[in-house]
């Protein structure tokens, strides 16, 4: 479950309040870097005094966590949706299929909401890796669900090992190279390289553990 560093607010207004307020967050984090991000500017940004942006906010690490965990609310949802789906679905789809259900829906999460590029590029910063991430263990099972579903015969191992690829090939360009592109390019890595990368390596899995008739 998502940490909880901001006092939660009691009432619709301040719910709309504390919007408003990572969205200004987040806005100047990506036009202008970590370093617009005083708590004088951050509530000028918000239309929204001083006082109240500390009445939710202590310090800007917490509100780097607020925002960070409005992300990491967002990716869970997805990430329930997508194994909501049937063994059967998984079983029957082509390779292209299942990275159109399983991937797609987070890399155009992340085509979306660029802030959680930078979000990623200041955990790198303190030297926080991608694993520490809370949503690690999710997004992993995720993949180990659907290769156990589609390889059966393939070793534990073997698996885990298809699995943690499958996730560290598109992490890794989002996590070391996104934040340096610009929109267009960031739109062409996430829509359309990665998942050509990721449907390339299923398919080859696919044929090393299948056994020839």
């Amino acid at each position: 479950m998502p940490r909880k560093t901001q006092r939660q607010p009691r009432q619709s207004r301040g719910e709309v309040r504390v919007a408003a307020i990572l969205d200004a967050c987040e806005r100047l984090l990506i036009e202008e870097g970590e370093s617009a991000l005083a708590m004088h500017r951050v509530a000028a940004e918000a239309a929204t005094s001083i006082g109240s942006l500390y009445h939710f906010f202590p310090n800007k690490q917490s509100l780097l966590r607020a925002l960070a965990e409005r992300h990491e609310g967002a990716i869970e949802a997805i990430v329930a949706r997508i194994d909501a789906i049937p063994d059967s679905t998984w079983q029957a789809a082509s390779a292209c299929e299942v990275v159109q259900r399983m991937s797609m829906p987070l890399l155009n999460y992340i085509a979306a909401n660029p802030g959680l590029l930078y979000l990623i590029r200041l955990d790198r910063a303190v030297g926080k890796a991608p694993t520490d991430n809370p949503l690690q263990p999710l997004l992993q099972a995720l993949c180990l669900r659907v290769l156990t579903l589609r390889l059966p015969g393939a070793s534990a191992h073997n698996q885990r090992v298809y699995a943690a690829t499958l996730l560290g090939l598109p992490l890794g360009l989002v996590t070391d190279l996104m934040v340096d592109y610009d929109a267009g390019m960031r739109a062409a890595l996430l829509q359309q390289e990665i998942p050509r990368a990721l449907v390339a390596y299923l398919e080859a899995i696919e044929r090393t553990e299948t056994p020839h008739q």
